[in-house]
């Protein structure tokens, strides 16, 4: 039983060098593997229409690693994630939204 589910997008570049040159979370996080969707991997549409398919209210948690950075810099970020996310069909709402 799935009870939440945590999302993040990874810059498959990135994602790559950090694993090939077997680096810290930390220090990929310091390189951006950590992008803004639709940017990285895996695609945000496909992740909400699977999570649909289990008919199950979920508690989802959209983070987007960022340290060090600017104080004003999580904020516009985090409003668009939301509205790309809401685009793809993921709401405030307890379901994902059918209308897409």
């Amino acid at each position: 039983r799935v009870g939440y589910v945590h999302i993040k997008q990874m810059d498959p570049e990135i994602l790559a060098q950090v694993a090939a040159e077997d680096l810290s979370f930390g220090e990929a996080v310091k390189r951006g593997v950590c992008v803004s969707p639709p940017a990285g991997v895996p695609n945000p549409a496909d992740v909400v229409a699977e999570l649909s398919k289990l008919d199950a209210e979920l508690f989802v948690i959209v983070e987007q690693d960022l340290y060090p950075c600017a104080p004003e810099v999580p904020l516009p970020i985090a409003v668009t994630t939301r509205e790309h996310l809401a685009g793809c069909g993921l709401t405030g709402t307890r379901r994902p939204n059918d209308d897409r």
